[in-house]
């Protein structure tokens, strides 16, 4: 409501009257906020009407405005694409606009949020991803993206290579002190996803982060060695438990 000494939308020869209205539904009344007058007229001296460079009293009348708030009920538009991701030292991390195609609001901007974004090794090949998409009245709609998640895991194996092939009579994996072979090479073969980084652990070999190194034990001993392949996608393979 206007300010009782303001409540007047027209004037004429001094006599200010209410004869201007807004018409609404009921609909539409229980959303008006507030009602007011835009003082574009009335307050203004009628010799100001003919003068081409005033713009007021252009009429009697001033306009009556309505401040309705509209409620925003509906939901904005999800839309998604398909999106492939790489690993990278073993990781990779999906954003929302990787995954979105366009989503938008009829009446204000809108938000993302998606229901995974760190993928590693175990997640490589075709995964599921939500995309949430919220505007600002708090409705919400979601879609469905594929994300691919491009990367290889790697595989190995390792033979035990002696030094010559003296018959020992003996286990093969075995080194008999004196006799026979006193080296072996343990020849570690990868595959998925070259080039390929090596750490071994393991006393008495001649290099830890080579391929295949070499052992040539000085004393008796049972000796067990593990392998920690890292591939180029960050991927890694481990075998264990060579006995010499």
């Amino acid at each position: 409501m206007c300010i009782r000494d303001r409540r007047y939308s027209y004037s004429f020869e001094g006599n200010a009257q209410v004869l201007d209205h807004i018409l609404v539904n009921q609909n539409v009344a229980s959303m008006v906020s507030r009602f007011s007058i835009a003082r574009l007229d009335a307050d203004f001296p009628e010799v100001y009407r003919n003068d081409p460079n005033r713009p007021e009293r252009i009429s009697d009348h001033d306009v009556p405005v309505a401040y309705v708030l509209f409620a925003d009920e509906m939901a904005p538009t999800a839309a998604c694409k398909s999106a492939s991701i790489t690993l990278v030292n073993g990781t990779a991390t999906l954003l929302p606009s990787d995954i979105n195609n366009g989503s938008a609001d009829e009446c204000s901007t809108v938000t993302f949020s998606i229901s995974k974004s760190d993928f590693d090794c175990s997640t490589i090949g075709t995964n599921s991803v939500v995309l949430t998409v919220k505007d600002a009245a708090l409705n919400t709609s979601t879609c469905n993206s594929t994300v691919t998640v491009i990367g290889t895991l790697p595989t190995c194996s390792i033979t035990a290579i002696p030094e010559n092939n003296v018959y020992t009579g003996g286990v093969d994996t075995n080194i008999y002190l004196g006799y026979g072979p006193q080296k072996v090479t343990l020849n570690l073969s990868a595959m998925g996803g070259g080039p390929f980084t090596y750490q071994w652990t393991g006393s008495g070999l001649s290099c830890i982060t080579c391929a295949s190194p070499v052992f040539a034990p000085t004393t008796e001993g049972h000796f067990t060695f593990n392998v920690l392949v890292t591939n180029s996608s960050g991927c890694t393979a481990t075998l264990s438990l060579i006995h010499i």
